[in-house]
C-alpha cells in the first residue's frame, strides 16, 4: 500500500494524458481537425477537472486548506499576470511556439482551458500530494519533470521545464491554485501574437 501511495502522482498524470488522448481521438473521428479536437478536448477536461477540484475542496479539503492558506492580495495575482506576460513574450521570442492559424476555439482551448487543466493536475495534485510524500523540493522536481515530459518536442520540453518550475514557485508562495493558473494562462496567450509583433503595435 505504501508503494501504491508513492505511485499516485504518476498514475494521476498517466490517467490525465490517456483521457486527453482519447478525447482528442474521439473528437477527431467526429470530423474536427487535430488542432480543433485537441482544443475542444482541453476545454472538456478543464470543465470536468474544475468541477471535481471545487467539489473535493468544498467537501473534503476545506478545513485543511483554510489552515494552510494566508490572505492573498489582488496585487499578488496581478504580478502573476505580469510575470506570465514576461514569460510568454520571452519564450515566444526564443521560438518556443510556432505560428499557427488563430481561432476563438484554439484560444479558449490552448490559451485558457489547457492551463487550467494542467495546473489542477501538476500543481493542484502532483505538487501538493508530492509534498506530503517526498517533501517540497522533491515534489517540485517531480511536478516539473512530469509537466515537461508531457510535451512532445525537445524544445517544448525544455521551455515547459522552465515554465513548470516558475508555476510551482508561484503556487508555493501563495498556496492558491489561482496564482499559477493566471501565470500559465497569460504565458500561453502570448503565443497567439504574431512573431513579429512589437509592444508598440499592441499598445497602439
Amino acid at each position: 500500500m505504501k508503494y501504491l501511495e508513492f505511485g499516485k502522482p504518476f498514475f494521476c498524470v498517466l490517467g490525465f494524458l490517456l483521457i486527453q488522448f482519447l478525447l482528442q481521438e474521439m473528437l477527431s473521428l467526429a470530423g474536427l481537425s487535430a488542432g480543433e479536437a485537441s482544443a475542444l478536448g482541453s476545454i472538456i477536461l478543464a470543465l470536468l477537472l474544475s468541477f471535481f477540484y471545487l467539489f473535493h475542496s468544498k467537501f473534503y479539503g476545506r478545513e485543511e486548506e483554510n489552515a494552510e492558506r494566508k490572505p492573498v492580495s489582488v496585487m499578488t495575482y496581478a504580478w502573476n499576470v505580469i510575470w506570465g506576460i514576461c514569460l510568454g513574450i520571452a519564450m515566444h521570442g526564443l521560438g518556443a511556439e510556432e505560428n499557427f492559424a488563430v481561432s476563438p476555439l484554439l484560444i479558449a482551448g490552448f490559451g485558457i482551458a489547457g492551463p487550467i487543466a494542467e495546473e489542477i493536475i501538476y500543481r493542484g495534485y502532483v505538487l501538493k500530494k508530492g509534498e506530503s510524500l517526498f517533501g517540497t523540493r522533491k515534489a517540485v522536481c517531480l511536478s516539473v519533470l512530469l509537466f515537461a515530459v508531457a510535451h512532445e518536442t525537445p524544445s517544448a520540453i525544455f521551455f515547459a521545464g522552465i515554465a513548470g518550475f516558475l508555476f510551482s514557485i508561484s503556487y508555493l508562495r501563495t498556496g492558491r491554485l489561482l496564482s499559477p493558473i493566471l501565470f500559465h494562462i497569460t504565458a500561453n496567450l502570448c503565443s497567439f501574437f504574431p512573431a513579429d509583433c512589437r509592444f508598440s503595435d499592441i499598445l497602439l
